[in-house]
């Protein structure tokens, strides 16, 4: 019985390890949000196009794609934490009100 416990315990090990998401974080910081900018983050499989925009209400966007796995792109602002997933392929988008001094851009795969 001990036998199967350790070898189930490194089978969990294992196979954790190798599941691990990955993620890419960009983050901005302004006292005033007073011009619109956006940027772009990418790698080899991945882009995301993300900022801050005033057409027509403050806004915070992130658009997210990847072409190989499944992802999820977050935004969180001084009114919490907001995510939108896609498949492979797909982007992901998230627009929100824009609040707070501190804007954090991610994207998770």
């Amino acid at each position: 019985m001990k036998k199967l416990t350790a070898i189930f315990t490194i089978a969990l090990l294992v196979f954790g390890i190798n599941s691990q998401a990955f993620a890419s974080t960009y983050s901005y910081s302004n006292n005033s949000f007073s011009k619109a900018w956006q940027k772009t983050g990418s790698g080899s499989n991945w882009s995301m196009t993300y900022g801050f925009n005033k057409s027509a209400i403050n806004e915070d966007y992130a658009h997210g794609i990847h072409s190989s796995t499944s992802h999820t792109t977050i935004i969180k602002n001084a009114n919490g934490q907001y995510s939108k997933s896609a498949s492979k392929g797909k982007y992901a988008n998230v627009d929100v009100r824009h609040a707070g001094n501190s804007v954090t851009y991610k994207m998770s795969y």
